[in-house]
């Protein structure tokens, strides 16, 4: 396997597996690319692609294509993050079913498999051709490591439950869901309950895919504290952190991400715990 670098996704990816490229983008604002290693007959290539730009999506499609016209026998997408995928439903009238677009045109690509990691719905996986989920084993593993023997995980959602009793079943760990409701014309939370009144000191593991502007961590924060919980660790799959971590410091011992949109690298507190090949195995 050798992995085309757009952006740096996996931690373990050598010289010797990368293929070598030349870009730059015409005055226009046209992307082009050039590889360096034309001959690539009979390989197996991977684009790494963190989605920091989704109209980048054509710098992709033309990555792909230098790659088949140089001969390579498979070409994947690692692409964590799906844009689009937070709207994977029509909610008022005169919305475009945003995921659907920006899928298909994922799909006309033709790629081999897909790899996304910890999609915010069903709807992204069943709508993205060849699509493979990331497992996250690995990933939750060094998140849970060193956590005391009194651990509860917190599903913060209805969306999140599912996926948080799967952690919680592999790890043998007890689960406390939230109950969020939000005011479907702008996005506001109007009403949030957690599924118990005492957590008799457990520490806490917030779990979900997506930190945006971190309010729905922060309710539930202050829920938790008047529920007589432990410390407050916080893990998003993808940390965007738009308002920035300061007021979520102030409930949370840690906060950790896999990835981090470009100005949450930036933040101290917010420690990673990257990919790597074998997750995507």
């Amino acid at each position: 396997m050798k992995f085309l670098r757009m952006n740096a996704v996996l931690e373990d990816v050598g010289n010797d597996e990368m293929v070598t490229y030349d870009s730059f983008r015409f005055s226009g604002g046209e992307f082009h690319i050039k590889l360096i290693d034309d001959c690539l007959e009979g390989e197996d290539v991977t684009i790494e692609w963190y989605a920091t730009s989704p109209s980048h999506v054509v710098d992709v499609a033309m990555a792909s294509d230098a790659l088949r016209r140089a001969g390579a026998a498979s070409v994947s997408l690692l692409m964590p993050y799906v844009p689009f995928s937070r709207q994977d439903r029509v909610m008022v009238k005169g919305e475009p079913l945003s995921v659907k677009v920006f899928a298909g045109i994922v799909n006309s690509l033709g790629f081999d498999k897909v790899y996304t990691l910890d999609n915010h719905s069903p709807v992204t996986t069943a709508l993205i051709e060849n699509c493979v989920e990331i497992n996250r084993y690995r990933v939750m593993s060094e998140l849970l490591r060193g956590s005391s023997d009194n651990c509860v995980l917190i599903s913060p959602d209805a969306g999140a439950s599912k996926k948080t009793y799967e952690v919680a079943k592999t790890f043998q760990l007890p689960v406390v869901a939230c109950s969020k409701r939000r005011d479907v014309r702008n996005g506001d939370i109007v009403g949030l309950d957690i599924g118990t009144s005492d957590l008799h000191g457990a520490d806490c593991y917030v779990i979900d895919d997506i930190c945006d502007g971190g309010r729905t961590f922060l309710e539930i924060a202050k829920r938790l504290e008047t529920a007589n919980c432990g410390d407050l660790h916080l893990y998003v799959s993808h940390g965007i952190f738009s308002k920035g971590q300061d007021e979520l410091s102030n409930y949370y011992s840690t906060i950790r991400s896999t990835m981090l949109k470009p100005q949450a690298s930036e933040v101290p507190i917010i420690k990673t715990i990257p990919l790597r090949k074998e997750d995507l195995r």
